[in-house]
């Protein structure tokens, strides 16, 4: 596995243990309001001498990232 990969589990796994919060902005349609979980301030930093971040646990779509 990658190091982009193990970075991207725990930054998820830092999401799943957060609590859910209750956005006052956003609603439904119904009028219930928007649950999120989110973490911030996080700044993933790569060794390109070491690897690539180019991550396998999820597709991704070689044309459109190098189109930019």
């Amino acid at each position: 596995m990658a190091r982009v990969d193990k970075i991207f589990q725990d930054n998820l796994a830092l999401i799943m243990s957060q609590p859910w919060e209750e956005v006052k902005r956003p609603v439904y349609g119904d009028g219930t309001g928007v649950k999120v979980k989110r973490i911030l301030q996080v700044c993933n930093q790569y060794d390109l001498r070491r690897e690539f971040p180019l991550g396998s646990l999820r597709p991704t779509n070689l044309k459109n990232s190098i189109k930019e």
